[in-house]
């Protein structure tokens, strides 16, 4: 009973779902505003709920199919396959987690605040913050590995220090590894991480708010530290790459084939920046106090994060000409 009365006679609450009682006896109340959530709806603004249906059905079918191709087709490049083999499985798990999250939502839409705090603490609510770390994560790590291991081919071809298929096994042994350790280490018990994935009815960690809750340090040192100097990393890489290819090209006499190269390291880029660059800007900006809308934060950990997951399909498989030799031929066969 002692919050039905903090919420009807001194109209503050240090939750919302109080607030929400509260209104539907008759006063107002007030309280700190959820990033996502209102008083009925897990994902408040309609167009997130949809977004988060359609990237979700994007990550799952799109890394599905690669997931399907790569096991399927014979590689020229076993190493590259691999590589390519495994940021599909990260970004298949975002897929999970975002499918998870919409389904949460529309089982208790028009009814979110009374399981507000149950949701968010429960296994569930947990098994999603730990697969959306684990898949953001890995897939920030591959990408690192796979720009380095590329930079090595393109800038030092004549070395032979590039990966080996051995080297590659290692590398995403460790990958993974390290991904689930971080991930995890969350799920201990410790009492610095008690609210960690249930900051959030989308339960995620990330801190892009200038309160600063019991583990914000993990989570800067996470989404902040660890994903901006790998963002930093493949940049300068990408960058030294384009303009090895460029000098190639003006030796070279080479023509639209050097030139595709370089406009899609332009493209990959661009696409890496748009996605990090403003959860790291939010992220520093929250640290120094500076507050943006609830609205922004919102689209910011729900669409622009896993984003990414959705395109690398695209960007790395379906989009590349090896990938467009091998589905002719393959329709050919089938069509004889």
């Amino acid at each position: 009973m002692s919050f039905y009365c903090n919420c009807f006679f001194s109209r503050d609450t240090d939750k919302f779902e109080f607030c929400c009682i509260a209104k539907l006896s008759g006063p107002n109340c007030s309280a700190p505003k959820d990033l996502f959530s209102s008083c009925n709806d897990l994902m408040a603004n309609l167009t997130l709920y949809v977004c988060i249906w359609i990237l979700g059905s994007i990550a799952l079918v799109g890394n599905a199919f690669v997931l399907m191709w790569r096991l399927k087709t014979k590689s020229d490049n076993k190493i590259h396959s691999l590589l390519l083999l495994n940021l599909a499985i990260a970004d298949f798990l975002m897929g999970i987690y975002l499918i998870i999250i919409a389904g949460v939502d529309v089982f208790y839409r028009g009814r979110y605040f009374i399981y507000n705090d149950t949701w968010k603490h429960s296994p569930l609510c947990q098994f999603c913050g730990f697969v959306s770390t684990i898949s953001s994560e890995a897939s920030v790590f591959i990408l690192t590995i796979m720009t380095v291991d590329r930079y090595v081919t393109i800038v030092h071809p004549f070395k032979h220090i590039g990966l080996s298929v051995r080297g590659t096994y290692v590398a995403l042994f460790v990958t993974w590894f390290v991904a689930f350790v971080l991930a995890g280490v969350p799920l201990t018990g410790i009492d610095y991480f008690k609210e960690f994935y249930a900051r959030s009815g989308v339960c995620l960690p990330l801190q892009l708010t200038s309160n600063k809750p019991v583990g914000w340090e993990y989570s800067v040192f996470l989404f902040l530290g660890l994903n901006f100097a790998s963002f930093m990393l493949i940049f300068f890489l990408y960058l030294v790459m384009f303009f090895k290819i460029q000098k190639t090209r003006q030796m070279s006499g080479a023509g639209s084939a050097v030139a595709s190269i370089g406009s899609r390291m332009v493209f990959i880029v661009l696409t890496d920046f748009s996605c990090w660059i403003p959860i790291i800007i939010i992220g520093i900006a929250s640290l120094l106090g500076m507050e943006a809308s609830p609205t922004v934060y919102a689209w910011i950990a729900v669409f622009v994060l896993p984003l990414n997951s959705a395109l690398n399909p695209i960007l790395y498989t379906i989009s590349t000409a090896n990938f467009r030799r091998k589905l002719r031929g393959s329709v050919r066969r089938h069509s004889r």
